[in-house]
């Protein structure tokens, strides 16, 4: 929120955009192949030969929006997928850069709009080597994002300062995104995106999708778990057999750690006997 609050002050984007209809999923006990047919009955038929459309998903961390995405690809006519993440990562890697170069240090200061608009020229979508990509060409770069996807875009200099980044150029990954996504849609393909709420408001397309659950909280308590089993687990790699009393150590001892982490006490007054769980540690 406060990225795209930088954005409409720095008149990158509008302060406020006219939203077309969200259709309200419920995902509550369904599957990714559920909730995929829900969503396919709300939509019209592809016609080869036209235009295709952009499918927009939002909802909270947890509610299954990349394995809804991920379903709907694979039952979809030509359908890719877009993720802003990437471009993030170009944009750091090039603000990382100019930095080198000039000897400065990567601050927010450092982040000026006409400094980003300079770097976003040496950005370009279309399709290259018979497929589309990004295409970074400058500040000695000269490369498809698929290439340097899993090297230099994933090196810790950049790593590092993606949030820093992420916050001051909302508004301009969002723009290169629209344009990157009607590119797609007009060459016939049908884009599946999903975001949140603060950043797809500004896409424009009449099939919208929030996915939502009756209680939120439950996202949070499932969150919490496979936090705890995976630290956990973590604990106890490397072992060919783990005794339930040291399987029981390790899970409490990573609640604890999370616990003290978020301030809170891990061993609060027990109004009530606790009840016993089953926990497993086999993979599902």
């Amino acid at each position: 929120v406060r990225g795209i609050q930088t954005s409409i002050v720095k008149g990158v984007v509008p302060p406020v955009v006219e939203v077309e209809p969200i259709t309200r999923v419920h995902v509550d006990g369904k599957s990714a192949c559920e909730v995929a047919k829900e969503i396919l009955r709300q939509v019209p038929p592809v016609v080869p030969g036209q235009e295709g459309k952009l499918f927009i998903f939002q909802g909270l961390s947890g509610t299954g929006k990349g394995t809804t995405v991920a379903t709907l690809k694979q039952k979809m006519t030509n359908a890719v997928t877009w993720s802003n993440g990437n471009v993030f990562r170009v944009l750091t890697l090039l603000l990382v850069l100019q930095c080198e170069e000039e000897g400065a240090t990567l601050t927010k200061d450092y982040i000026t709009t006409e400094r980003v608009q300079r770097l976003m020229n040496c950005v370009h979508f279309g399709h290259y080597r018979g497929k589309y990509d990004i295409k970074v060409s400058g500040l000695g770069i000269d490369a498809l994002v698929s290439d340097i996807e899993n090297t230099l875009l994933k090196e810790p200099r950049v790593s590092k300062h993606i949030p820093t980044v992420a916050e001051e150029v909302q508004g301009e990954v969002i723009v290169f995104a629209s344009d990157a996504v009607a590119k797609l849609c007009k060459e016939g393909m049908n884009v599946l995106l999903e975001g949140r709420a603060e950043t797809v408001n500004y896409l424009r397309s009449p099939f919208r999708f929030e996915l939502v659950v009756e209680d939120p909280n439950v996202l949070g308590y499932r969150r919490c778990a496979q936090r705890v089993m995976a630290q956990a687990l973590q604990a106890l790699q490397g072992q060919s057999s783990v005794a339930p009393e040291h399987m029981d150590s390790a899970l409490q001892a990573a609640l604890a750690d999370l616990a003290l982490q978020y301030g809170v006490d891990p061993n609060p007054t027990k109004q009530a006997e606790p009840r016993k769980a089953q926990l497993s540690l086999s993979p599902a």
